[in-house]
């Protein structure tokens, strides 16, 4: 359960008080019955250290995040569409750049995402909801229920994608080094989460969107990600600021924008704001198998946009 000081899960200082947001108006699956009597308001503090956001009500509970995950319904995924241009540029980069064709897609969903990747690459993926798991063993699949946790050590894939993965991990820094230590030295990682510290982000502030899904519990920072992957023993080849499939045009994010402005003026509640330009976007190459990382995420501005000979999207 939540802690009266929480800290950022990564620098270990306290986080300050960022955004609260009622749950009267949420209408999402993940919002369980359990969820709403324990979760009545979404609540967020910010690291003054790296800028990550992080959940600070009973979300925290790892115990009500498995329950609720393991009981999600068919149609939670529905909704869901792949970014066919990412994918494309995505697989053509791994068909480049990876040692070879193992490819575990963590966080997998119903799978569409995996099934789009050509039969030349081996796929398997890891998915925590059954009903999700189901979906894609029905698309012919090779998909482990449960976490990157209990899958097998001796499992070791080429790449790994996490596509809107870490900002659901509740503890980033031991998550993301269970999922990592799947991939073979010189193997590639892909993620792709929102960025808290975007211009559109932070001008929408509690309006934005990343902020009322009920599972974004630990949403990271450029600085913060780009430094606990290379504690993790990995070189960051490229990290870029993307649009979301589902992200609006400027247009309609600046007239969204103004209007809540409007409403703030006369003490109205601002109305969410859209997904636009607020995603990041990182290719790395695992150069070091770490063994354990223990020591806090200090960002460095220096290393916040490192970039190398990867096709930029």
């Amino acid at each position: 359960m939540p802690s009266s000081q929480p800290a950022c899960a990564l620098c270990e200082v306290p986080l300050r008080p960022y955004a609260t947001l009622s749950g009267a108006l949420l209408r999402e699956a993940f919002y369980t019955a359990e969820v709403q009597r324990l979760v009545p308001e979404l609540s967020y503090g910010k690291c003054p250290q790296c800028g990550s956001l992080f959940a600070t009500d009973a979300r925290r509970d790892p115990e009500l995040l498995a329950r609720t995950y393991a009981a999600l319904p068919d149609d939670y995924w529905q909704p869901l569409a792949i970014d066919t241009h990412l994918q494309k540029q995505v697989a053509r980069t791994l068909e480049e750049l990876a040692p070879g064709r193992d490819l575990c897609d963590v966080g997998c969903g119903d799978g569409a995402w995996l099934a789009s990747f050509g039969k030349q690459w081996r796929r398997f993926g890891i998915e925590p909801g059954a009903a999700a798991a189901e979906q894609c063993r029905q698309r012919g699949l090779n998909v482990h229920t449960g976490s990157a946790a209990d899958v097998n050590c001796s499992e070791a894939f080429d790449a790994l994608t996490c596509i809107d993965v870490t900002e659901h991990l509740l503890d980033p820094r031991n998550d993301l080094k269970a999922i990592t230590r799947l991939l073979r030295q010189d193997g590639l990682l892909v993620i792709f989460t929102g960025d808290p510290t975007c211009w559109t982000a932070r001008l929408a502030g509690a309006a934005w969107q990343y902020l009322h899904c009920v599972g974004h519990v630990s949403i990271l920072s450029r600085r913060a990600l780009s430094m606990l992957l290379s504690q993790l023993g990995f070189d960051v080849l490229t990290q870029q600021t993307l649009n979301h499939a589902s992200s609006s045009s400027l247009w309609r994010w600046l007239s969204g924008w103004w209007s809540n402005r409007r409403r703030l003026a006369r003490g109205k509640t601002p109305h969410m704001l859209p997904y636009f330009h607020d995603h990041q976007f990182i290719i790395a190459r695992r150069v070091r198998l770490a063994d354990a990382v223990s020591s806090p995420v200090v960002p460095r501005a220096e290393n916040a946009d490192k970039r190398m000979a990867v096709p930029q999207l």
